[in-house]
């Protein structure tokens, strides 16, 4: 598909009020597992302070 039916699939999609709300749950679940994805492996305690030995 080209460029501009892309753009014409998309924003037929977004003037439909369900198909904006999807849109944007997939969008914002993909932020949410992007971060799960970097972040949640780590230790997420808190840093030693950093003045601690003064």
């Amino acid at each position: 598909m080209s460029t501009k039916r892309w753009m014409e699939f998309f924003t037929a999609i977004f003037r439909n009020p369900w198909g904006r709300i999807l849109l944007l749950v997939i969008y914002y679940l993909g932020i949410l597992l992007g971060l799960v994805y970097r972040y949640g492996e780590g230790d997420l305690t808190a840093p030693e302070f950093i003045y601690q030995g003064f």
